[in-house]
């Protein structure tokens, strides 16, 4: 079975799911989504962002992003897609792939 579980974001329901395709609808402003508080290694998380707002975040819940980073990432893309892989607590969440 090669299927992705796909989850469409809302603002009632903003966290975002490993291993899974994460999408931000079309006309989301402002919406805050959050990664796991606990990952672990090897955790992914695709991130589809088709909102075409450039008001959207990522919470990083007390991690790191590619290990410095520990502010909310701010989708500033329109219509980005790409991975975060959770690398371990030093490096925190690594992107992959933004287009």
């Amino acid at each position: 079975d090669r299927s992705v579980d796909v989850k469409i974001l809302s603002a009632l329901d903003s966290s975002l799911v490993i291993n899974g395709a994460n999408v931000i609808p079309l006309g989301s402003d402002g919406l805050i989504v959050s990664l796991p508080s606990s990952p672990s290694p090897g955790d992914i998380v695709h991130i589809s962002n088709l909102s075409q707002e450039i008001t959207n975040e990522i919470q990083l819940n007390g991690n790191l992003l590619q290990g410095l980073y520990s502010d909310n990432l701010i989708l500033d893309d329109s219509t980005s897609s790409f991975s975060l892989v959770f690398i371990n607590l030093t490096l925190g969440w690594n992107i992959i792939g933004q287009n």
